[in-house]
């Protein structure tokens, strides 16, 4: 038992004792997050009502907002799915713990009955009773459910048939539906988070939702992951019914949502999210961040950015995204004489590190030597020397936070002492 279903279900006004038991029972059967799985069996037993009798209070309920059912079925494995596969179990009932439901409250001493005002569940009869015609006999329809991806443009069996021992072929109880609360359908109709994102995707082709508050309803009992899912799903519905020249009936918005062991089936055909690309940085010239983009280009032997006015900012430069802590810290080096740089020859480890954090290859660079060079005998010239890597302000480049290495802050006196000591 949950103690926070039950504490809840004690604070609804349902307007009907029935209702109301059947809503502790519930209560008693849920888990902590107010989900419960009972046949209609139990549930009878249970409350003391009989099975006919307990199909239309979980109708009731759910027309007044206090629960929502998701149909389930049992295949020749014994696994539960929601697809409409094997025998029908019983359904999967969620509280709405986050609402609340109320019924006007007659305070008059009249012992006029038309006086009284409509409770929840809609008008009552004599001694009380729900004014429902006889609901008729069941009777064999034949067929099968079908597998998923769930058939566009049927329903399954409604939810109220719960019953575990019913045949799953046979055909449901029908009701007459409960007189809505005071005020009509829109007191159902309540803002639900996650929501408006689900009824753009699902009416993007120009099909309306028509049942909004029992969608709704439906889309509340829902987890956020649940919803996450949900709304992927009715995108690739959308996208896979464009594809189609002759596209098959739509479901209702209702049964997409109770068809959850379907959603994986519709999500491969949602087509990708759009990219959202970030507002370019700003950059001032003489900032920390241009002295670090001034570094990097000497290291990469390419111009050095030039500041532009930019409106609305100043003198500086516009870039895509901002820079990394560690990209940041090549400010130190703005100060030093590039050209008393190390030079970290290809192969080596250090050389491999510098690439990978400023994303270039190796070239050709001259050391600052030059050596004399016999070409033919009595005949020299001088030659530079030169040797293939990078030319970097430390020997290893920054951490990710910025900091530098002891190995790193060790500046060779020489370019070519260059240490090969590492980290």
């Amino acid at each position: 038992m949950s103690v926070r279903a039950m504490n809840w279900a004690m604070e609804q006004a349902t307007g009907d004792p029935r209702a109301q038991c059947l809503l502790f029972v519930l209560a008693d059967c849920a888990n902590p997050e107010g989900v419960a799985w009972p046949s209609v069996k139990y549930m009878a037993e249970k409350s003391q009502q009989s099975k006919a009798t307990v199909q239309r209070r979980l109708k009731e309920l759910e027309e007044i907002g206090a629960i929502a059912r998701f149909p389930r079925w049992e295949d020749d494995t014994g696994k539960i799915n929601a697809a409409g596969r094997g025998r029908r179990t019983s359904d999967e009932i969620r509280l709405l713990l986050d609402r609340r439901i109320a019924s006007p409250v007659d305070d008059s001493d009249s012992d006029d009955e038309s006086s009284k005002p409509e409770t929840a569940l809609g008008n009552r009869g004599e001694f009380g009773a729900m004014d429902y015609p006889t609901p008729p006999s069941q009777a064999e329809t034949g067929g099968s459910q079908a597998d998923t991806p769930p058939s566009l443009g049927s329903d399954p069996p409604p939810s109220h048939c719960c019953d575990p021992y019913m045949n799953r072929n046979s055909e449901p109880q029908k009701d007459s539906p409960p007189n809505p609360p005071p005020g009509g359908e829109a007191s159902n109709v309540v803002e639900v988070e996650g929501w408006q994102a689900f009824e753009t995707a699902f009416a993007a082709d120009g099909d309306p939702i028509v049942r909004v508050s029992i969608a709704k309803q439906l889309f509340a009992a829902l987890t956020a992951d649940e919803k996450r899912r949900l709304v992927a799903a009715a995108k690739g519905l959308i996208a896979w019914r464009r594809r189609q020249k002759r596209p098959p009936g739509k479901p209702s918005a209702q049964t997409f949502i109770r068809e959850t062991d379907a959603w994986a089936n519709w999500q491969k055909y949602a087509p990708p999210d759009p990219v959202v690309r970030e507002p370019p940085v700003f950059i001032a010239d003489g900032s920390a961040d241009w002295r670090a983009l001034c570094v990097l280009a000497r290291i990469c032997d390419d111009p050095e950015p030039v500041a532009r006015m930019v409106a609305d900012h100043g003198l500086g430069l516009l870039r895509s995204k901002p820079l990394s802590e560690a990209m940041r810290a090549l400010g130190q080096a703005f100060d030093l004489e590039s050209g008393e740089w190390p030079i970290v020859e290809d192969g080596s480890q250090q050389c491999g590190a510098w690439c990978a954090f400023v994303g270039i290859k190796p070239f050709n660079l001259f050391t600052g030597e030059v050596v004399q060079k016999e070409i033919m005998p009595g005949k020299t010239v001088a030659w530079k020397v030169a040797k293939f890597g990078l030319r970097v302000p430390w020997l290893w480049p920054p951490r990710k936070d910025g900091s530098l290495s002891l190995a790193a802050s060790a500046m060779p006196v020489a370019n070519h002492e260059m240490s090969d000591q590492g980290e």
